[in-house]
């Protein structure tokens, strides 16, 4: 494990979290020649709730960023199609550019590719963030931000600084009383391919209180990710039984190998983003608010983010002025307004796939005429963001 570094350390950027968004944009600062700490409360490698997929503009991304080759050492399958389920009846549409990849893998990958370009990996240590006013922090002033950082296995802390934080700690817990009723994510990993999936496939299983996609990533695993009401969720007696009533539902014969599964739940899926972007510290990836995702839409926009701030970080971190500082993060909330209006598509089909009449109706049309979803797959798969260098 690398050591703490010692109290009043300066690094141009503390990246916390080490998950996609975060290990993609230290490794975009690092290569840029800042110094850099990447920080992660979990040890690697570890598992995520997730699809285990990876969308068209996510490999885009990581292409333009020069890190294809990962995707391309791990065997990631391509993704083919996905077969919709409801109501004991099927319909199947062709995918295109996305790839099934384990999130053990691709987080391992990619921090160590984060790692090569320089920067320093703390594992297994929890960054405690600087409040959202600077008014009782001065060094905002002087050109950084504290950080403590502390070791969850011994307690030891310290305190450095950063010319610019950027948070990639991914989806938080809401206390929101009105947001009770939105989604909630849940996973699980089936060892083998017990549901006999083709490479490539994605199976979707729909009802008007959630859905759940199953696919197999490199490894030869099951991935399953659900997005379920969480209202709906409590009433029925929690995750077992709700993916149960989902499968009973949909049609799909799936129960006995759906029976096998020990389901991890995430919080809620909100669209607003839980911490602001201001004086020196950038949101990305879920942390900048998330989306209800279907064939690897959330993860690609994670690390479309990332490679779109890596740039604005390192001209935060080398602002000579406060002006320049704040006309930068203003830039960045400009960006995640796009990001944001890109995903109304996804927000569209969760709208849909909740609606018993809508969601009846489009899985009617697109047994008769698959090719009517070509255009929103195309959509899907399409980067929001421009990149540049740092």
């Amino acid at each position: 494990m690398t050591p703490l570094p010692e109290d009043g350390s300066l690094f141009d950027a503390v990246v916390v979290g080490a998950g996609p968004a975060g290990a993609v944009a230290a490794q975009q600062i690092a290569g840029a020649g800042q110094s850099v700490l990447l920080v992660d409360r979990d040890t690697f490698p570890r598992t995520k709730v997730c699809g285990g997929c990876l969308s068209g503009a996510g490999v885009r991304a990581l292409q333009a960023a020069e890190l294809g080759a990962v995707l391309a050492d791990m065997g990631a399958p391509k993704l083919q199609s996905t077969r919709l389920f409801y109501r004991g009846r099927e319909a199947q549409i062709a995918l295109s550019d996305g790839v099934a990849v384990s999130r053990v893998a691709l987080d391992q990958a990619l921090a160590d590719s984060a790692v090569r370009s320089g920067c320093t990996w703390l594992q297994g240590v929890a960054a405690e963030l600087p409040p959202a006013s600077p008014s009782s922090q001065p060094e905002v002033d002087a050109g950084w931000r504290d950080v403590t950082v502390h070791s969850l296995e011994d307690g030891r802390a310290a305190r450095v600084r950063a010319r610019v934080i950027v948070v990639a700690t991914g989806l938080h817990k809401r206390g929101d009383r009105r947001r009770r009723r939105g989604l909630v994510g849940l996973g699980s990993i089936v060892p083998g391919n017990l549901l006999t999936l083709p490479p490539g496939e994605v199976a979707m299983l729909c009802s008007p209180h959630g859905y759940l996609g199953i696919c197999t990533v490199e490894n030869a695993t099951t991935h399953l990710a659900a997005a379920v009401e969480a209202t709906w969720l409590r009433a029925v007696g929690g995750p077992q039984k709700a993916i149960a009533a989902l499968c009973r539902h949909s049609g799909a014969d799936f129960q006995n190998v759906l029976s096998m599964a020990r389901w991890r739940g995430t919080p809620q899926l909100a669209t607003q983003p839980p911490i602001t972007t201001t004086h020196r510290c950038l949101a990305i990836g879920d942390a900048a608010g998330a989306i209800a995702p279907f064939t690897g839409e959330g993860m690609g926009n994670a690390i479309q983010s990332a490679i779109a701030v890596a740039p604005i970080a390192t001209a935060v971190a080398n602002a000579r002025s406060e002006r320049q500082r704040r006309m930068h993060e203003n830039e960045w909330r400009r960006q995640l307004q796009r990001l944001r209006r890109s995903q109304r598509t996804n927000r569209t089909i969760a709208r849909l796939l909740r609606n018993p009449l809508a969601l009846r109706s489009t899985h009617a049309l697109l047994r008769f005429a698959p090719l009517l979803a070509r255009p929103v797959v195309a959509g899907l798969g399409r980067p929001a963001l421009r990149w540049r260098s740092p």
